[in-house]
């Protein structure tokens, strides 16, 4: 699974904020799950290849969030 971090934005509560991306990304049909809030950011999980996860960045930037792409979790 795939990571997307959703950056604090001024004035903004984090958690409410990951969770409108989620919102987002859900209704645009591209399966995610909420992950562990990490400091200045939240944690979209997503399924999915690296053009489902371009795309979804691209989603969220374009409704006025500031996110990035992060490596996926290693399985131990």
């Amino acid at each position: 699974m795939k990571r997307i971090a959703v950056l604090r934005c001024e004035g903004h509560q984090l958690s409410d904020d990951t969770k409108e991306c989620l919102g987002y990304l859900s209704r645009a049909g591209i399966p995610a799950h909420l992950g562990k809030e990490q400091p200045g950011h939240g944690i979209l999980r997503v399924e999915g290849h690296n053009r489902v996860i371009k795309r979804a960045c691209r989603i969220l930037e374009v409704c006025g969030f500031q996110v990035t792409d992060l490596p996926p979790l290693r399985s131990m």
